[in-house]
């Protein structure tokens, strides 16, 4: 109804329900969506039934109300517009046109329009090793972002490249660990949201070359000077960019890290370090090690340290060749020379003997070669005691002085102790061999000769008679050999022997026995007739009364019959000497009363010595009257005659039988 009129009527009334709605209009056709970027005009149309069918519009349920400058309503005839000027991004959402009885919506896309809000650098370094990031930022933070590498593709697939999404539009290309090929030209690409357009970011950027490993140069034999200084200055480079910090530490010769500030001092330079020791000592001397090392690897150097001071004292200090003015001193080296050769030696002394404990120089040597040197010009009978110091060119090192007793300046030797009383070994009428024990001490120098003396029986003075050099003498096993002549013959010498050595000559020794100069060996004999046979009768007396001789003095034995004869009641044997140069002796032997049966048979007397035997025999015969007859018996009897047999005695007596003496004897008147 468009113009409802409403009339009164009568009384009576009649009623009904009306309703009145608006016009139902229609559109003629359907709002398309649109897509746009930022800034571009976005229309929607569509037509209607007639010319003044209503339209309102709305976003997203909010009806749009145009603000006559970037959103206009348009109503022409039987077609309705809305046009947005200026997209933006808000204004994306679906568009309803509404219509009294119909509607229709379509969808609003405002999108980026797509562009860098922040490109790459157009230039970029980095330093080997290290990461480089390019950042981009786009508008459209759903837009698609691919980054190339000198015109590829950037390959993520072992991880050194990385392409982080950070959200709002960022993007980085991260590359891990630059490499030095890695440098060129990146570009981004994204699209620009209008149609198939693609915008570029690019960024030249190049790969700096990257620290390597620290390398030391050599550095010398380092010698330095205790408790003043010891500096070492170590050349060493870092080739490319630093990229990390450089750490040194430096190992003593013990092994243990040095602490810088208290143990030693480091400087580091451009292209060296040094370090000074803290309060240097000797002991601190060895091998240094120094390390180097940066987040590329280590470098190591070994350094010789000689902190030179004054020498160690020598190790051990004695005297030799102790004269009376003069002596050896002889040293060994110090266990240390400080770490610089030994100059010189110096030598000094004290005289005890005064009392004044000055020590003084006494010698010195020219350079640290000699390890003795001989001290002259000392006083006799005085006692010293000597040491002695090294010097090098940094100092004096302290004294070692002698062990032992003070050293007395006397010759080294006294005369030799006394020698051994002589054994004869071997005479002859003009000489005698002797061996005797030479003296048990020297007297501290070497035998240079032998005095042997001598002495005649009953005579009370010793004389020499005879000097023998070590040359001349003869080592017996731990005896001495030696000759004497010029004896004459038929003396009895005795002789000692005294030894004789720089000091002079010593005491004498014992005497040795007595000996007579003569032969030694004469082979024994006898004196006169000698042995002879001897015929008596029972009863007589038996004597053999000899002289024998010989050298040395022969024993004698007599023997009878086979058996050796002995002094008894029945015999008597004696022995008797002469008292002469050569030996002459009587032997008797002496049976006063001869019996047969004992006494008869052969004597040998038997002279035995060294020289040899003599042996002499003789018989002796006792005679006495025969034994009877044996084995009597009649042979032939007759009345006036008996014939008779019988044996011979036994024993004749010592003497032929003569006769046979027949007796007889009546029985029966016994005559």
């Amino acid at each position: 109804m468009r113009h409802p009129r409403f009339w009164q009527g009568g009384a009576n009334e009649t009623s009904c329900k009306v309703e009145i709605a608006e016009f139902q209009h229609a559109f003629t056709s359907k709002l398309k969506g649109k897509k746009v970027v930022e800034d571009e005009t976005a229309i929607f149309e569509l037509g209607v039934e007639e010319d003044d069918a209503p339209v309102k519009w709305y976003k997203d349920g909010v009806e749009i109300i145009p603000d006559g400058k970037r959103i206009t309503i348009v109503s022409e005839g039987k077609k309705r517009k809305l046009v947005i000027k200026n997209c933006k991004l808000d204004d994306t959402g679906m568009i309803t046109a509404k219509t009294t009885g119909d509607e229709s919506s379509a969808p609003l896309d405002v999108n980026y329009h797509n562009g860098f809000k922040k490109g790459m650098r157009d230039f970029k370094q980095c330093v080997e090793r290290e990461q480089i990031i390019f950042n981009v930022e786009v508008k459209d933070p759903n837009a698609p972002v691919d980054f190339f590498i000198n015109g590829e593709p950037v390959d993520t697939s072992d991880g050194r490249c990385e392409v982080k999404d950070l959200g709002d539009g960022k993007r980085q290309l991260i590359i891990n660990k630059a490499q030095m090929g890695d440098a060129g030209t990146v570009t981004c690409k994204t699209p620009s949201n209008k149609g198939d357009e693609i915008i570029e970011s690019k960024s030249n950027f190049n790969v700096i070359k990257g620290e390597e490993a620290p390398v030391m140069g050599d550095c010398g034999p380092v010698t330095g000077v205790a408790k003043k200084a010891c500096a070492m200055t170590i050349p060493y480079k870092v080739e490319g960019e630093k990229q990390s910090d450089l750490e040194i530490i430096v190992e003593g010769p013990d092994g243990k890290v040095l602490k810088m500030g208290k143990d030693a001092n480091l400087t580091v330079h451009g292209d060296r370090i040094q370090l000074d020791l803290i309060n240097p000592t000797r002991e601190k001397s060895g091998k240094y090690k120094v390390t180097m090392k940066n987040a590329q690897g280590t470098c190591e150097k070994w350094i010789d340290v000689n902190i030179q001071d004054k020498p160690t004292p020598p190790q051990s200090c004695k005297v030799t060749d102790v004269f009376h003015d003069n002596c050896v001193v002889h040293w060994t080296p110090p266990k240390d020379d400080g770490g610089t050769p030994i100059k010189k030696y110096v030598v000094e002394c004290v005289d005890t003997t005064t009392g004044n404990a000055t020590w003084s120089p006494c010698a010195s040597t020219d350079d640290g070669g000699p390890k003795k040197i001989k001290v002259e010009n000392l006083t006799q009978g005085h006692k010293y005691r000597f040491r002695v110091v090294a010097a090098n060119k940094i100092g004096v090192s302290d004294p070692c002085e002698m062990k032992g007793d003070d050293i007395l300046m006397k010759d080294p030797w006294d005369e030799p102790d006394p020698c051994g009383k002589p054994d004869i070994l071997d005479w002859s009428p003009n000489h005698a061999d002797l061996a005797w024990d030479p003296p048990a001490f020297d007297g501290g120098a070497p035998i240079t000769h032998y005095i042997i003396e001598q002495k005649e029986k009953n005579m009370g003075q010793w004389v020499e008679g005879k000097v023998l050099t070590v040359k001349e003498v003869e080592e017996m096993g731990k005896k001495i050999k030696g000759k004497v002549d010029g004896l004459v013959e038929g003396c009895e010498y005795q002789f000692r022997v005294r030894a004789v050595n720089k000091g002079g000559p010593s005491k004498p020794g014992p005497p040795s026995a007595s000996m007579i100069a003569k032969h030694r060996f004469i082979p024994p004999h006898m004196i006169g007739d000698g042995i002879f046979d001897i015929t008596l009768k029972k009863g007589r007396p038996i004597r053999y009364d000899l002289w024998f001789g010989g050298e040395p003095a022969p024993s004698c034995e007599w023997i009878r019959n086979g058996r050796t004869l002995a002094t008894d009641d029945a015999t008597s044997i004696e022995l008797y000497s002469k008292n002469a140069i050569y030996t002459e002796r009587n032997t008797v032997l002496s049976i006063p009363k001869a019996d047969r049966d004992r006494d008869t048979g052969r004597y040998t007397i038997k002279l035995v010595c060294e020289a040899g035997t003599f042996e002499a025999s003789a018989n002796v015969n006792v005679l006495d009257v025969p034994l009877k007859p044996r084995n009597l018996q009649p042979d032939e009897i007759r009345a006036e005659h008996v014939k008779l047999s019988w044996l011979p005695p036994e024993d004749d007596g010592g003497t032929p039988i003569t006769s046979y003496l027949v007796r007889y004897m009546d029985i029966d008147s016994g005559n």
